[in-house]
């Protein structure tokens, strides 16, 4: 173990680590909560090039945890309104982190679909939680559990490129 530890963090201090690219709209999530005062139809326009989350926002607007009673939501412009910037900035930031966790050798790909389950459950939790104790607001309790241990998929991508994950399984 202190050789594969050593091995990584020479890995590490060489900056012979490839990290994944953060996408565009990854970028345009984190101005998106810097500064919430976006207009609507700035975001509409951005997130209608992005079919996976855009179909993710509809679908999210229509669930019961935001949907009020009456007729369901069926255009982008509709649920972008009732999730809110917010929301939909930690959507894309979800939509972006699962990409990480599903990419990658075979071997590696188990773990990190086991992790993202995990990192997903939490992050629900964790929003749950502050929004039942009103300790924290919900939604930066969210994205605090969606990066709580972002280094794991990280480790399992060194640990794969030393081919050392097929020896611990």
């Amino acid at each position: 173990v202190d050789v594969l530890a050593e091995s990584l963090l020479k890995r590490v201090a060489s900056g012979d680590v490839e990290l994944p690219a953060m996408s565009s709209l990854a970028r345009y999530a984190s101005r998106l909560r810097a500064s919430p005062a976006i207009s609507g139809k700035a975001l509409q326009l951005l997130i209608e090039g992005e079919p996976a989350v855009a179909s993710q926002a509809i679908r999210l607007a229509n669930t019961a945890y935001y949907k009020p009673p009456g007729p369901g939501v069926t255009n982008l412009r509709a649920a972008l309104i009732r999730l809110g910037n917010r929301t939909v900035a930690n959507l894309i930031e979800t939509i972006s982190m699962s990409d990480f966790y599903q990419k990658g050798p075979d071997v590696a790909v188990r773990h990190l679909r086991k992790m993202w389950t995990s990192t997903l459950y939490t992050a629900i939790a964790a929003r749950e939680v502050a929004r039942w104790t009103h300790t924290a607001d919900p939604e930066d309790a969210y994205l605090l559990g969606l990066f709580h241990n972002v280094g794991e998929p990280l480790l399992i991508r060194l640990l794969t490129a030393e081919k050392t994950l097929e020896l611990l399984e």
